[in-house]
């Protein structure tokens, strides 16, 4: 990316994780997560991000699915990152993957 001069790129499974170490530094939110799936290189330093989690709490608001004080449960390989988008607070969550 930087010998490149490319601004960003997207990140999918299996490297969302193992991108980290190559990154200069992580949004608080993909660092938490523990997984990107956006780099930005702004003037040569590489940030991960993860729009993972946000965007499947917005699509759910979109269709006045709210999580806030409910129980529920995410099943699968994106539970951790959609997971985390649930734990907001007042919810139990429970994450199966």
């Amino acid at each position: 990316m930087r010998g490149l001069n490319i601004r960003g790129i997207n990140v999918t499974i299996p490297h969302k994780v193992d991108v980290i170490p190559f990154l200069d530094k992580l949004d608080t939110l993909a660092g938490q997560i523990g997984a990107v799936n956006t780099i930005v290189n702004d003037g040569g330093i590489l940030t991960g991000f993860n729009t993972d989690s946000t965007g499947f709490l917005e699509a759910m608001l979109q269709k006045g699915i709210d999580p806030a004080g409910k129980n529920v449960a995410v099943i699968g390989v994106g539970a951790r990152r959609g997971g985390y988008a649930l734990s907001c607070p007042g919810t139990a969550l429970k994450l199966l993957y």
